[in-house]
């Protein structure tokens, strides 16, 4: 064999080999996480990085600028929205797709005709489109009202859109349920809950309540829609911050939660970890007993994770067969130190090496698990 084709057959499996290591090294689980933060653990990551469980990582592309509130995986990228002008070196306006190597947009973003600064809060998978939620009256060069589905080439409308901010999205018995702070949903009354079934916008039993009120997390659990805000009763219900929907009705979850002196509950993250919904937010009481920011239903009753945390919890996520917590925190369990960032086994609290310390512009609001290290 010639010297020359000898040593390029050596030059193409080596090619070969690095390309298959590299790809063994990515397809590691990672936990994503979203927010507002200058660096996680050693790494210089900002606002957004990845965790293998016993390290951080940058992407390759850094997110540099603006708070990131939520993520998904769409069509093999992941996609982040929030309150951002860029993405890497790109314009990307509050919605941009990462490859692994660098940051693309959706033909402009979001935008808002009134010079407010748009926002993305939700963004989701349904029927093999992205849909995009959260403050804007355009979708790249199409008119929609607060929520547009992108089908990998273009946007659309969703019928006459949302008169306000859609928080949480989730597919549920077939169709997309829509949540957040609004009255009407393609011109439907559904306060704050909404249903779209690809075509059409329909009410949730004349959604969950009035215009002081919000709903900012949605889960799925056994047969079951739960939904988690700020609110006192659905159509009549009675439920304190967290309520559940079947298909035709609402009903509480046991006696819900509780806040003292009479504050509104707020549950702004929903989670199921080991066949138990976990709620977290800004209560101290669940089922009568103290529960501080999170707590656990079994379906029959509730019960709290330990001693809770010490300030809010906009987060949750299973990764590695552990519960993971968001927020704005600074102890788990009343002395486990977290910075923002917390685990449960489902017996006791740990901790994430996230934070040196504690700082209030530091949260935690959107977290991903993923198959892959982007």
């Amino acid at each position: 064999m010639a010297p020359a084709y000898a040593n390029m057959l050596l030059l193409v499996a080596a090619a070969v080999l690095l390309a298959a290591t590299a790809g063994l090294a990515r397809a590691e689980p990672v936990l994503l996480v979203g927010g507002a933060y200058q660096n996680a653990g050693s790494s210089d990551a900002r606002n957004l990085a990845q965790y293998n469980g016993t390290e951080w990582f940058a992407l390759a592309s850094q997110f540099t600028a603006g708070t990131v509130r939520t993520l998904t995986e769409y069509n093999g990228k992941l996609v982040a929205g929030g309150t951002f002008a860029t993405a890497g070196s790109e314009i990307v306006n509050c919605v941009a797709a990462y490859d692994g190597q660098q940051w693309t947009g959706f033909l402009g973003g979001v935008h808002d005709d009134y010079n407010q600064v748009p926002d993305v809060y939700s963004v989701y998978v349904y029927n093999g489109d992205l849909y995009v939620g959260g403050d804007f009256t355009h979708a790249g060069a199409t008119a929609a009202d607060n929520i547009a589905a992108w089908n990998g080439s273009a946007f659309r409308p969703l019928g006459a859109g949302l008169t306000g901010f859609p928080f949480a999205m989730v597919e549920y018995q077939e169709s997309l349920y829509v949540a957040g702070d609004f009255i009407t949903a393609g011109g439907v009354f559904s306060p704050d809950l909404a249903r779209w079934d690809g075509a059409a916008w329909h009410s949730v039993a004349q959604g969950i309540a009035n215009v002081t009120c919000a709903v900012y997390a949605l889960a799925v659990y056994r047969d079951a829609l739960i939904v988690g805000g700020v609110f006192g009763s659905a159509s009549g219900v009675a439920a304190d911050g967290i309520v559940q929907w079947d298909g035709a009705a609402y009903a509480p979850l046991g006696d819900g939660l509780g806040m003292d002196l009479g504050l509104p509950v707020y549950v702004y993250s929903l989670a199921v970890y080991k066949d138990m919904v976990i709620a977290g937010g800004r209560f101290s009481r669940a089922g009568g007993a103290d529960a501080e920011r999170v707590a656990r239903w079994d379906g029959t009753s509730w019960a709290p994770l330990g001693l809770g945390v010490d300030n809010i919890v906009y987060a949750l996520a299973v990764f590695n067969d552990v519960l993971v917590a968001g927020g704005m925190f600074e102890y788990a369990d009343g002395n486990v130190r977290a910075n923002g960032l917390a685990t449960w086994d489902g017996t006791a609290w740990g901790t994430i090496d996230f934070a040196n310390q504690y700082s209030l512009t530091r949260e935690v609001l959107t977290l991903l698990p993923s198959s892959r290290r982007w």
